[in-house]
Formats: C-alpha cells, structure tokens, sequence
C-alpha cells in the first residue's frame, strides 16, 4: 500500500512542510489503521480453507463438517504448540475409508502429532494359507540370509511370522493373534541441523555434533502423500542404524534441498553417496575401530562419528538430523514467538555458538 501523504498532490505536501509537517503526521495514524484492514481483508481468502486459516478458525470449519469433541479446540491459540488442522482437514478421509490399517495410522498421527505405524498382528501371525488366497510376502520361516529381514525384526516393520498367542494385548503379554491391531507410535522428533562445523578431533577424525559428543543420527521423515499410503521405515523419525544407512546410502545422503538425513562438505565440496563407507568407528584403545578405505570418508550414524583417509584440504561442514522429544530449549525451531513478551519489556538477549579448543582430546 502507498503512503496516503505521497498521494495528496504537491502544493498541498509543500505547504505542509512549510508549517512543519502536521498532516505528514496525521496521515501517518491513519495510514497505520489502514494497512491493518488491508491485511485482515487479505487474511479473509485465507481464511475459507483448512490448510491456510488462521488456528482460531480451525474449530468453526471442525463444526462446519460436523467434528465432534475436537481436542484442545476450546484452548487452540497462536502459542499453541500443537495444531489440529490436519486432523480437520483429513475428517472426509476418515469417514470415506474407516476402519482400515491407513486411517488408523493417519488419524492417530494427526491426534497426537507423532508419526504411526498400524500393524495387523493377523498378518504377523504364523498360520496355513488357503489355497484360493495365498499370501507370496507370508513367510513361515525368516530369511536369515536377508540383512533387511534380520535388522528389521521385532520392529512395526518386521515381516517374521510368529506363533499364535492367546494372551490378552490390552495388558501387553500378548500380540500375535487374529483380532488384535497394534499402533505404535514414535515420540522422537527428527531435527535438522544443517551446515554445521564438524567438531575435529585429530587431522582425519570428526564428530557430527560441534561439541564433540557421540550424537545418534536420526533420518528425516517423508512425507505421506495421502491417507490411504502405508507407513514406511522412510515415513518415521528413526535413528540411522549402520546396515540402514549401507542399504539406503542415496536414499540418505545427498543435498539438504532433496530433503536428505545427511550432508558432508570439505572445503564447500559437498560429498556425494558414492564416496561415502559405512563403518564401525567406535572406540578401540586410543584410537578408533576402523579407518576410513583410501579416496572415501567413513560414517558411523550409531555414534555420530567420521573420518577422512586424508586430512581434509578445508572446513568441514555437515547437515545431519538428531533426535529430540519436542520444541523445548535450543533447536532449529521458530522461537520468536516465545520471546516476545520478553522483547517488549525491552530485555535484551543474545544468540552464539560455543567453539571448544580444537586441541582438547575427547577420545
């Protein structure tokens, strides 16, 4: 919006200043007032849909569609920290496709904001198949000689068929049976970090955390691209096992714009997949298990760990998840919000980063 006093024609604005600008100040309350209308009427289009409302209009278009008991509605503000839009927003899904496994993994993620994995026990249980419905993907016996099938097992993901139990879930001594549907849920966020200085320990060897520590790195979660799709380990916030990482090195490390869990830099070069060995590097006397192979770099995700065959010619810099419990404390998060009350007041407060002395000996 222009400036209400640079529309007013010329002799007007130099007599104005002639006599000390007063209209020039009039017109500065009034061009206040209307910028606010302006932007509550650019707000009204807004407004009409679940995706891009504002949090207060989330629960009258809940009503609108006929939501019932929507949780925290009643307390849903802008310092909220957790929203029920999608829950909203997906409630003709829920209705057109109940009762199946992907409505119940969508419905619980969007109640409680963790991500959910549904696991018909039915399909886990060790039985003898009709011959009119055979099912190719229920194995009675493991595949011992598939890494995948081993590292995956008593997880929501495994595909190891068990024998009946007949004990009751509702008490957890028993899952594996007919009737019985399991959710599980993930607590942990994944948050990323990224263009990070990694913490030097000697000329070849590095920690993905810039203090030093042994930090567990999680991958980041894709996102489902409609209700009706089946959670995935890719789909979960789950922390970077070894053989995962082997398995899926492009699927994990690549540019932080492909939404990747990893990125590793050496002076402004980035690292790409193909030069990257998955390794044990923990820790052996004085030094490490292993040593990174000649011409590639080595990355334990278990511990947050790296080395180079050769000391790197520059910085090195990386991007890489950690796994955290919610917005609380230091993060990669928008904490504005939470400090404006203290901005107001006109306290002062500072942000920075702690450097520790580059010679100081961690392992």
């Amino acid at each position: 919006m222009k400036d209400l006093f640079s529309l007013l024609p010329a002799v007007h604005r130099l007599r104005d200043v002639a006599h000390g600008d007063p209209l020039r100040a009039l017109l500065a309350v009034v061009n206040r007032e209307v910028q606010v209308i302006e932007n509550d009427i650019g707000r009204l289009y807004d407004n009409w849909f679940i995706e891009t409302c504002d949090e207060w209009v989330v629960p009258y278009i809940a009503d609108l569609l006929g939501v019932r008991a929507l949780p925290g509605a009643s307390t849903a503000d802008k310092e909220s920290a957790f929203s029920q839009r999608s829950y909203v927003a997906n409630t003709l899904a829920y209705r057109r496709r109940k009762g199946t496994a992907a409505v119940l993994e969508q419905l619980a993620t969007d109640i409680t904001g963790w991500r959910c994995k549904a696991v018909e026990f039915f399909e886990r249980t060790a039985s003898t198949q009709h011959v009119n419905h055979p099912r190719p993907a229920h194995q009675f016996t493991v595949d011992v000689r598939t890494g995948r099938t081993i590292r995956l097992y008593d997880t929501p993901f495994e595909q190891a068929a068990h024998l009946a139990e007949v004990r009751h879930i509702d008490n957890a001594r028993g899952k594996y049976n007919v009737p019985n549907v399991g959710l599980f849920l993930w607590r942990l966020q994944s948050y990323l970090l990224q263009d990070v200085s990694a913490r030097q320990i000697d000329a070849k060897r590095y920690t993905f955390d810039p203090l030093g520590r042994d930090v567990a790195l999680f991958s980041m979660p894709q996102t489902e691209t409609s209700v009706t799709h089946a959670t995935g380990p890719a789909n979960v916030p789950m922390p970077l096992a070894r053989l995962a990482l082997n398995d899926g090195l492009d699927q994990y490390i690549g540019d932080a714009d492909e939404h990747r869990s990893l990125l590793v830099a050496s002076a402004g070069a980035t690292l790409d997949a193909s030069g990257v060995s998955v390794c044990n590097l923990s820790d052996a006397g004085a030094g490490w298990a292993h040593s990174a192979p000649a011409g590639r770099i080595a990355i334990d995700p278990e511990l947050g760990r790296m080395a180079f065959d050769a000391a790197p010619a520059g910085q090195v810099t990386v991007s890489y998840a950690y796994g955290f419990g919610g917005d609380m404390g230091g993060g990669p998060y928008d904490r504005r919000a939470s400090l404006e009350e203290a901005l107001e007041r006109g306290v002062g407060w500072q942000m920075g980063v702690f450097h520790a002395p580059p010679t100081t000996p961690l392992h």
